[in-house]
């Protein structure tokens, strides 16, 4: 097996988490950790509501970042982008770190929606059901990713090793099996058919009368 860099995808609404999403990509890049954010995205065909969903696949982290706002809801949907990048993820099988702004911090007006949409704080309370969830504050230093990067990395490092040493374990059981039927009566008498087959064949070959 191969083993590249790991990947990770930052969810969160934007406008309002922008500075805690630098300080998040930031601290991912320095523990070795490719990013590939929304800041960084350029045109492309997708639509918008699929365009982060894709981008989604095929890492292996998924860190989301819940605020006061859901974010944008696509016309026909009943979640939000950033809810679908989550649940993406979720049904990927991916690794999650879930942080969310405390319901007591400071935080601009024009970012918070608690009771404008109910919907915010149903998925908050949701999401502190399904994950162990880590506060943050105004400050974007408050997220405190380096710990949690390393129990991650420590976990990854171990289904590493572990399966490494099963594709060994199958090796070796693949060789000594290869082994065994090489030293098995069977195998020697067909190598025996097989050798007296090439013998007569050439045998053969020589006696039939080369053209003049």
């Amino acid at each position: 097996m191969s083993i590249g860099i790991p990947k990770a995808f930052v969810s969160s609404t934007f406008e309002d988490l922008k500075d805690h999403r630098a300080h998040v990509i930031k601290a991912l890049r320095r523990a070795g950790v490719f990013v590939d954010p929304m800041e960084d995205w350029t045109a492309a065909t997708h639509e918008p509501k699929n365009l982060s969903l894709e981008r989604v696949k095929g890492c292996q982290l998924c860190v989301l970042l819940v605020g006061f706002r859901r974010g944008h809801v696509p016309v026909g949907q009943s979640l939000s982008i950033t809810q679908r990048e989550y649940g993406t993820a979720v049904d990927d099988g991916m690794d999650v770190l879930v942080y969310m702004l405390k319901e007591e911090a400071p935080w601009p007006r024009q970012f918070d929606e608690l009771d404008k949409d109910p919907e915010i704080r149903k998925w908050r309370v949701q999401l502190k059901e399904d994950r162990t969830v880590d506060d943050f504050y105004l400050d974007p230093g408050s997220i405190e990713i380096a710990p949690a990067l390393t129990r991650w990395f420590s976990k990854e490092y171990a289904k590493l090793k572990e399966e490494l040493e099963r594709e060994r374990k199958a090796k070796l059981a693949a060789e000594l099996g290869e082994a065994i039927v090489r030293q098995s009566p069977t195998h020697r008498a067909l190598e025996a058919a097989n050798s007296s087959i090439w013998l007569i064949q050439s045998i053969a070959a020589e006696s039939q009368p080369r053209p003049k």
